[in-house]
This record gives structure tokens, C-alpha cells and sequence, in this order.
């Protein structure tokens, strides 16, 4: 029912937000004059008349209108959208602030524009925070629903039909799909909804089933049938979208821009980039760094063990393949024989694996020292000098080998699309005690749910771990 007035309640929103913003001015006003910090304010002294109330309602207006945050955003990230309220708001804060200057307003403190930018952003976050979580909380429960119809029932329909189970608070209701495999009439589709006939009753589906979303979730070789169910729809008022078929051969998700009109879709794009990239590099450098000064004493000491322990080099060095398939040389103190890597021929036939992964719980070519090294995983310490080229991260998947990469699936290499880590959601959720599958899942779910609040927790989780030495072999 909230869906028919829609118009009427981002009204309200808009007018909502100017209105606490004129609140925040009025109190920042206020404290401005309550709070003197020992400068003495004359009763009568006016910082605000009725223009530059009027300035604020025209200028958060604009800026507002412009970030279009009344467009309805379902499947927006929350964090997301507050942040871009907060820009938004700074950015309104700082088209008043220039203003006041332009029309030489002398005497209005810049103690009290402090106080209102801190004010209105606290307002207005907190506003679209409760405006948000209350509109999720009525759809989760079954109100402001639209419904959906998905054109495709194969790999892409049933991807976009699952991520709307899984996150009820968008409010799709999913009526049905639509596919021209006659094995899947009439069945229920991925155990969320049925298939309602063939593509070329598109129109007929939506104006029976009163459908307000069409997604088309089409396989690449359709194209010629896309373009007739977007001509066959054009009329009827429904929000069309489409999903392109790029889960085979993108690395992690697509990233769509825009090529003076032409729309572009980048399948091998930097999964981090900007900011979040810039921050990550930015703590593998300081933790680095500090990693190296802090461990410093014991790697020394673990250098003359090894020496002593038995002939060889102290480094162990290995071709692994980072991020987007680049190979490099990753450092390990040695904790095998001198002549480990010709002696694994006789223990493991790599070509003839089931998948490309083993372990040897028992492996005779490690050291008495090795076996200490690896239980404490000191003998991982020497890649913080990868880390410092660039070539690893401190979190991050596991770095493979560059053997194993060669009998990978397609599946397996979207691991590679960032840089491995010296510690990672492997190694705090069972290390080598971990299938293949289970650690390519894990480490796909890190990159597409990348945050440094979740670095920081996986460094946290690594201590106990190495302290437990669980699945180190």
C-alpha cells in the first residue's frame, strides 16, 4: 500500500531534512550565544537574520535534489548511502560558508558554523539512518513490496533470484520467471518461485501479474531474445534492468562505467581501488615496517638456527602467482631440506591430482628445527620484504603455487584477483586442515566483502591461531 504514495513520502523526506537542517542552524545559533568560551557576547548580538536561513533551505535543496537521495535505492549498502549523505551535507556546509563570505557577512563566527556543520550532520545521518532501517524493517515484514519477474532461469536468474531471498529488506517479492526451456514450465524455480511460461509472454506475464521489476537474466547467446522482450515491454510501466552474463569469465564482480554514452563493463578491473586500495598499502607499508623492526631479533636468531641445523641457504625462495596471475618470488625461511623441491616428485604426482591442492601431515623432507618454525609460523616472517615491494599484502589469500595455478578451474582463479597475504581467512579457519573448495570460498567471500575493519579482525584471529598451530604442516 506505501508503494502508491511514494511521491507524497520523499515530499516529505525533502521537506524533513531541510527542516532539521534549519533546526541544526537555530541550535548552533543558540549555543553560539550560551556557550562564550570566556568571550563575552552581547545580549543582542545577531549572528542569523531570515536570509540566511533562506540561503541554507536554497542551497541544501539543490545539493540534495542533485544527490538524488530520494530516488528509492533497495539495494543500496546502507554504509554506502550515509556516507554519501555526509558528503553531501559537508559539501552544503561549505556552499553556505562561501556564500557568507561572498555577501560579506563580517561578523557571522565561524565558531558557530562549526557547531552547525557538527549539528546537521549528526541530524541528517541519524534521519536517513532511522528513515532507512524503518523502511527495511516494513519490507522485511512483507509491506512496500514489488513485485519482481526474472527473465532467465539459468545460472544469472538464479544468482539475482538468491541474493533477493537472502536480503528480504530490499522488499522484492519475486512473482515468477520466464524461460524457454520446456523442461522447466511450470516447475519452482531454485525453490523461490515458478516458472511462468516462455519468454515471448513477457507482456502477458507482466500485465496479469501486475509486475513492477523485470530483470532479464539472460545467457550471452540470447541477445536477439533480449532485445524482443525489451521492445515487447517498452510501453508498460515497469522498471526494466538487465544482468549481463559475465560470471564465467569475470574475476570477481564488473564494474560498469560509462565511455562518453557507451556503457563499458570491466570484467578484469582492480577489485580495490582508490581510497580503499590507497589505505591498504598504506597500513601493509606501516605494519610492515613496524614487523620488521619488532621481529628483527628473532629472525636473526631463526637465520643462525637454520645455518646450524642443517646445509643449505637460509631462505627458502619459490615462484608464486599474485594478484591478477603475476608471478614472484616469495621469501620463507627454509624449513626443508636443501633439495626439498626434487625430492617432492617422489612423494606427490602433482599432474595427476584430483584437484590442484595437497598436504603431507608427515612430510619427511621438513627439518627438526622446520617443524618448529612452521608450528609458530616464524618461517612466514621474511615475506613482510614482500609485503614492502608491493607483491603481497598482509592479508590476503593464500599465495599459491605457480604449479598449482596451472590446474586450476576458472572457479579457483577468482582467488587471484588481489594480492595474496602473508595471513588470510584460511589460516584463522583451519590452515591446511581446509579442502580446496572450502579455502576458495572463504577467500572469495574476503574479496567481495573487502573492509579494513575485517583486516584487522583476521590479523587479531591469526595471534591465537599461531599460538594453537592447528593445520601447520
Amino acid at each position: 500500500m506505501l508503494k502508491r504514495y511514494d511521491s507524497i513520502l520523499t515530499a516529505l523526506f525533502y521537506f524533513l531534512d531541510i527542516l532539521l537542517s534549519g533546526a541544526a542552524l537555530w541550535a548552533a545559533d543558540w549555543l553560539r550565544h550560551s556557550l562564550s568560551f570566556g568571550r563575552p557576547i552581547q545580549a543582542d548580538t545577531v549572528y542569523l537574520d531570515g536570509s540566511v536561513y533562506l540561503a541554507m533551505a536554497l542551497i541544501w535543496a539543490s545539493v540534495f535534489r542533485l544527490s538524488s537521495f530520494y530516488i528509492s535505492k533497495r539495494t543500496i549498502r546502507l554504509l554506502k548511502e550515509l556516507a554519501a549523505v555526509g558528503a553531501a551535507t559537508f559539501l552544503s556546509c561549505l556552499t553556505l560558508a562561501a556564500w557568507l563570505f561572498f555577501f560579506d557577512y563580517d561578523d557571522f563566527s565561524r565558531l558557530l558554523l562549526f557547531y552547525f556543520v557538527i549539528l546537521d550532520l549528526g541530524v541528517l545521518l541519524n534521519f536517513h539512518l532511522l528513515v532507512r532501517l524503518f523502511l527495511r524493517l516494513i519490507r522485511a515484514r512483507g509491506y512496500n513490496l514489488k513485485k519482481m519477474l526474472i527473465i532467465g532461469a539459468g545460472e544469472t536468474g538464479t544468482k539475482v533470484a538468491q541474493a533477493l531471498v537472502e536480503r528480504p529488506w530490499t522488499g522484492f517479492g519475486i512473482a515468477g520467471f520466464l524461460d524457454d526451456a520446456p523442461e522447466k514450465q511450470g516447475q519452482i524455480w531454485a525453490g523461490v518461485a515458478p516458472v511462468l511460461g516462455k519468454l515471448e509472454q513477457a507482456r502477458k506475464v507482466v500485465e496479469e501479474k501486475e509486475i513492477d521489476e523485470v530483470v532479464i537474466a539472460l545467457p550471452s547467446m540470447a541477445h536477439h531474445s533480449l532485445a524482443n522482450v525489451v521492445l515487447d515491454l517498452q510501453d508498460q510501466p515497469v522498471n526494466i534492468r538487465v544482468v549481463p552474463d559475465l560470471f564465467s569469465i569475470a574475476t570477481i564482480y564488473p564494474q560498469i562505467e560509462a565511455l562518453w554514452g557507451v556503457p563499458l563493463v570491466g570484467v578484469r578491473q582492480p577489485v580495490l581501488s582508490g581510497f580503499d586500495a590507497a589505505l591498504k598499502r598504506m597500513v601493509d607499508l606501516l605494519g610492515a615496517i613496524v614487523g620488521l623492526l619488532i621481529f628483527a631479533p628473532l629472525m636473526l636468531l631463526a637465520a643462525i638456527l637454520i645455518k646450524l641445523d642443517s646445509p643449505g641457504p637460509v631462505l627458502f625462495v619459490q615462484k608464486r602467482i599474485g594478484e591478477n596471475g603475476r608471478a614472484f618470488k616469495m621469501y620463507k625461511f627454509r624449513t626443508m631440506v636443501a633439495n626439498a623441491e626434487e625430492l617432492l616428485k617422489e612423494l606427490v604426482a602433482v599432474d595427476k591430482l584430483a584437484e590442484p591442492v595437497f598436504k603431507l601431515e608427515n612430510d619427511p623432507r621438513v627439518t627438526k628445527l622446520g617443524r618448529i618454525l612452521r608450528r609458530t609460523s616464524i618461517d612466514e616472517l621474511p615475506q613482510l620484504v614482500n609485503v614492502l615491494r608491493g607483491e603481497m599484502s598482509l592479508v590476503g589469500p593464500r599465495p599459491e603455487e605457480a604449479g598449482m595455478v596451472k590446474h586450476y578451474s576458472t572457479w579457483h582463479r577468482k582467488r587471484l584477483a588481489v594480492k595474496p597475504g602473508i595471513t588470510g581467512p584460511m589460516q584463522i579457519n583451519g590452515r591446511g586442515d581446509l579442502s580446496l573448495e572450502e579455502r576458495v570460498r572463504l577467500e572469495l567471500d574476503y574479496i567481495r566483502n573487502y573492509s579494513l575493519w575485517k583486516d584487522l579482525k583476521i590479523l587479531l584471529r591469526t595471534v591465537p591461531m599461531v599460538i594453537k598451530g592447528s593445520g601447520s604442516y
